[in-house]
Parts: structure tokens; C-alpha cells; sequence
């Protein structure tokens, strides 16, 4: 399985990413677009596992960039949470496994990994300024 993590920061009405560096060039995302999951996450203040992501309405602009030298994978599952500031949303955390397949791609997300993403982005909202 390849897992690999986003890290968004709204800045106004836009997410831009922090992490994996190479997306950052790609553009941002705006929090009124309906596809996708990251500007819904802001917008909701919800977490999410979406264990079947292929089968959801999403922007994948993003998911086209080969962030390594391997052949590229597409994401099957992914969790999103909100990063909480004092005043809001201050960005968005994402953790995607990837495969040719949904098997391929590992074991499902659970409530309790997003519940401990969740807690995590708690923690590291401070570092979002």
C-alpha cells in the first residue's frame, strides 16, 4: 500500500498545500467548489473516511500529480479532518491510501483513526499561522 498525507492552510476564502511540497505549484482550492472533499472538510468543520473514494464526486487535479518516480496510483480511501484554530477552520488534514485496487489499497479507515487524526490536527493547529 502507498499511504501518503496532505496538509492544507485556508488562507481566505482558499486552501492552498502545505504538504506534499510539489502540489503547492498545482494551485489552490476554493471553498465554494462542490468537488472537493478537502473544501468540504473546512467548510463542514466535519471528519470524514471515505473508504470507497473512487465512487465520490472529487477534483482530481490534484491526484494526476506523480508525487514520486513509481507509476502512479490512484487513491482509493482517504480521511479528512478540519484543523481547529481559536477563530475557525485554519486547514485541513488528509491521509489517502493508494492502490490499483480498493484490496490493493489496504484496510478500510476506521472512527477511531480519524477520531486520532482528528485529535492530531488539534495539536498541530497551532502551527498553522
Amino acid at each position: 500500500t502507498a499511504e501518503e498525507v496532505a496538509l492544507l492552510k485556508l488562507t481566505g476564502t482558499l486552501l492552498g498545500f502545505v504538504h506534499p511540497e510539489k502540489l503547492k505549484q498545482v494551485g489552490s482550492i476554493p471553498l465554494n467548489t462542490t468537488t472537493s472533499v478537502a473544501a468540504r472538510t473546512a467548510v463542514t468543520k466535519r471528519s470524514e473516511a471515505l473508504n470507497n473514494f473512487t465512487a465520490t464526486k472529487h477534483a482530481s487535479v490534484f491526484e494526476a500529480v506523480n508525487l514520486n518516480k513509481t507509476k502512479p496510483k490512484i487513491i482509493q480511501k482517504l480521511m479528512s479532518v478540519p484543523v481547529m484554530g481559536v477563530a475557525g477552520v485554519v486547514g485541513v488534514i488528509q491521509i489517502c491510501r493508494k492502490g490499483t485496487t480498493p484490496q490493493d489499497a489496504g484496510p478500510d479507515f476506521t472512527n477511531t483513526e480519524v477520531q486520532k487524526l482528528l485529535g492530531f490536527a488539534n495539536h498541530l493547529a497551532k502551527c498553522f499561522k
